[in-house]
């Protein structure tokens, strides 16, 4: 048995890395309109390169970006699905569930979910631009992480806003 060059079980991160104050700063600031697009955009490069390094100091075999740019693994698809659209978590719930969540404090106010309002379809590539932009900082093995068929149906078919198009779930992958 011949062993690779990355050992017998190589390594990876499952799952976000936390994203550093200075960027949260810079996305604060960018919803204020107190930097531009560039700068907000420069912010995120520099968390990514920072994500990139500090997993090849620590010997991860392959790597991601860290997933410094998305604001959660779900909106991340709805924002290059044409066929989900995200709509407020408050706008989704009964009133049974909306009085549970409020006596828990969420914020369901300001939270989003994905949800299926047309025919699923692609129409650009889900992650090709993060794995490109990593591929440049890195002489390792990149991968983009994407959330499974399964995971993302059970969470985005809703009766009332996505049964005109499947009339199930089971319908929709």
């Amino acid at each position: 048995m011949s062993v690779s060059k990355q050992g017998l079980f190589p390594t990876s991160v499952v799952g976000s890395l936390p994203r550093p104050r200075w960027l949260i700063d810079a996305i604060q600031r960018h919803e204020r309109k107190e930097l531009s697009e560039g700068e907000l955009k420069e912010s995120y490069d520099d968390a990514v390169k920072l994500a990139i390094r500090e997993q090849e100091l620590t010997g991860v075999d392959e790597l991601s970006d860290g997933e410094q740019r998305r604001f959660s693994f779900l909106a991340f698809v709805a924002e290059r699905l044409p066929s989900f659209k995200l709509i407020p978590v408050k706008e989704l719930m009964n009133r049974d569930a909306e009085k549970f969540v409020g006596e828990m404090n969420l914020p369901i106010d300001i939270i989003s979910n994905p949800v299926i309002v047309e025919k699923v379809r692609r129409s650009r590539p889900l992650a090709v631009d993060e794995v490109k932009f990593a591929l440049k900082h890195t002489s390792k093995k990149v991968k983009a992480p994407i959330i499974g068929p399964y995971t993302l149906l059970i969470n985005s078919w809703n009766k009332s806003k996505s049964g005109h198009v499947y009339r199930s779930p089971d319908e929709a992958f």
